[in-house]
């Protein structure tokens, strides 16, 4: 008896310490949600977009007739609700301009952001409910911020010569994402959560010069364009079933393995360009390449080529300048096109000949 009752007395004690722990975390999780909440830039205190503008350094153009990208205006809805956000060469980006409730397309050029240092304010997560664009282009961002992650309705994002260094993991949390450009910017991988951006159409990588990979790419269901031209990739990714069109121009390949497992579960015409890589060899894999329409190897290392590449009847377009290909084998491979794909039409010492 007397252990049974022991054992109820303790076990009592341990649900009690377990309850109060919970509820003591809840209540610190609360105060400290309440204090993040308190720290934040207050937007109630505006009643209309008029008087959010009036907050702002600089005047903003409404509806103009001429819009481009090289002067700030907004969009106005039929509804009077303001859409659309073009900010350029401004002082600074004010915390009041994450107050708009309609806001769908925010686009800051050449203009930094106000009270943080190299990233996006916090407030960003205003605009959760309707941005579907977030686009930033020469502005320093060399990292998001994780209240980023609460915009999960975009469908584009951009960030342009913009410092970037480190693509976090819960860019795998934007299950709208369409659209994906980080141009000219400090990356050296992408995150293995990219694969849950299953409507992921395009992504551009262009001029990225420490990425050396994007194998967190393979088995991407859903991409069909990549742009990764100007970095320092050293394999092509593996089995991306839905890509037509490949650039990686000026890398460090070395052969193309693998390479008939891309864009393999579609028909659709694949244009893959590779010039000025050092790539040596082409395996004979290619030729499972389906509907391999244009081919670019300029600029290459390559003295000779498989001959089951002769029979891809879907290529139409061959590049092969600048490469270490011999006068002799040079003329054997060109007639051998010739006869097997005259449709072909092949670019070679500075030349097309079909």
């Amino acid at each position: 008896m007397r252990f049974s009752t022991v054992m109820l007395i303790v076990i009592s004690l341990l649900s009690f310490y377990e309850t109060a722990s919970v509820n003591l975390y809840q209540q610190q999780k609360g105060t400290q949600d309440a204090f993040q909440s308190a720290l934040l830039f207050n937007c109630s205190k505006f009643q209309t977009y008029d008087d959010i503008f009036e907050s702002f350094p600089f005047k903003v153009e409404l509806n103009p007739i001429m819009e481009h990208s090289k002067i700030t205006f907004g969009l106005l809805d039929v509804n009077g609700n303001l859409y659309y956000l073009n900010i350029f060469n401004e002082t600074y980006f004010p915390l009041s301009g994450f107050c708009f409730k309609h806001l769908k397309e925010l686009y800051v050029r050449k203009t930094n952001f106000q009270n943080v240092n190299n990233t996006i304010p916090a407030e960003i997560q205003y605009l959760a409910p309707t941005l579907l664009n977030l686009s930033i282009y020469d502005t320093i961002i060399t990292h998001w911020p994780y209240e980023m992650s609460k915009l999960r309705k975009l469908e584009t994002i951009q960030f342009s010569n913009t410092s970037l260094k480190i693509l976090p993991d819960f860019i795998g949390n934007f299950l709208s994402l369409k659209f994906l450009s980080l141009p000219n910017n400090m990356l050296t991988l992408l995150p293995t959560s990219i694969v849950n951006n299953s409507k992921l159409r395009e992504i551009k990588l262009d001029n990225n010069p420490n990425l050396r990979s994007i194998q967190s790419l393979n088995g991407h269901p859903s991409i069909r364009y990549i742009e990764a031209k100007n970095c320092s990739i050293e394999n092509l990714p593996i089995n991306i079933p839905q890509l037509t069109d490949l650039y990686m121009s000026n890398n460090n390949l070395k052969n193309l393995r693998s390479i008939h497992a891309l864009g393999h579960a579609t028909d659709a015409r694949k244009f893959f360009y590779f010039d000025q890589n050092r790539i040596q060899s082409i395996t004979p894999q290619i030729r499972y390449v389906k509907n391999l329409y244009s081919l670019n190897l300029n600029g290459n290392q390559l003295n000779n080529m498989p001959s089951s590449i002769l029979y891809m009847n879907t290529l139409r377009y061959l590049y092969i300048q600048s490469n270490r290909f011999g006068n002799i084998e040079l003329a054997t491979i060109i007639s051998k096109f010739k006869s097997n794909n005259p449709s072909l039409k092949i670019c070679y010492k500075s030349q097309i000949t079909s």
